[in-house]
């Protein structure tokens, strides 16, 4: 299985490559809920034009915007986003660092009514490897569809590979999405990306916003600077476009 690349970004960036180029947009994406309920029209608009392109193969996951806000949305808004676009998989809350904080939303959110009608993306959090694989453990509880391995678990232990070889261990069955691009080691992303099984695929802002900035994306390179103005770019720069094939090609294991 070759994993696949989510390029994450504003409304009019997204909508510009759909223009532009929709084979480099692609059909795999991750949205934040809380840019989607901001934007209903524009982002119904754009993931009805996206799955038309792509023949039917998309899958989108709705994230809780956790990174982006530093707290999630609740189930409730992460179900109404889901909705507005119609997307496959839903991500459930979780809080940076706390495995029983995260755990009780979890729980929670597994109550909601609505979230059935969705496939369901658990992800383990704790500040050392024995409250991650706590996570995966209680996870059992759960039917559940997918696990996403969080960047932040970087801050505690230097790769997420022993994270998805544990997910591999105990739950064969599940695919993984990386969610994000760590910031010590792009390098590392990959080789777990393609080194380790069950990954479908990771998505991050990284890529196109060092395009945006005409920087060539690197795996030698970690910091890319501050995110800046780029959730106002309007359109992609060919660089941008340059970079979400490059990383595609990486993934395949072609470069």
């Amino acid at each position: 299985m070759t994993p696949q690349f989510a390029p994450v970004g504003p409304l009019p960036l997204l909508r510009d490559l759909l223009i532009r180029s929709p084979s480099t947009l692609g059909g795999y994406h991750l949205l934040l809920a809380h840019d989607v309920l901001n934007n209903q029209t524009e982002w119904a608009e754009w993931s009805k034009a996206m799955k038309i392109a792509n023949g039917g193969h998309h899958h989108v996951i709705m994230d809780s915007s956790v990174i982006e806000l530093g707290a999630p949305v609740d189930i409730e808004h992460i179900v109404a986003a889901a909705e507005v676009v119609g997307a496959r998989t839903i991500v459930l809350p979780d809080i940076i660092g706390d495995f029983e904080a995260t755990m009780a939303l979890i729980d929670d959110a597994m109550r909601n009514e609505h979230v059935n009608k969705f496939r369901t993306m658990l992800v383990p959090q704790g500040m050392t490897l024995e409250q991650y694989i706590q996570s995966l453990e209680a996870f059992r509880q759960f039917n559940f569809d997918y696990i996403g391995l969080p960047r932040d678990a970087t801050r505690w232990m230097p790769s997420r590979a022993p994270l998805a070889h544990l997910c591999w261990i105990m739950h064969p069955t599940k695919e993984i999405h990386l969610l994000g691009m760590s910031n010590e080691s792009i390098a590392d992303d990959f080789i777990t990306a393609i080194t380790c099984r069950n990954i479908m695929g990771i998505d991050s802002a990284v890529p196109v916003r060092a395009g945006q900035k005409n920087i060539r994306f690197s795996l030698a390179r970690t910091d890319y600077g501050p995110r800046g103005e780029y959730w106002d770019s309007r359109a992609a720069t060919t660089q941008a476009i340059d970079n979400i094939c490059y990383v595609r090609e990486l993934l395949k294991g072609r470069r």
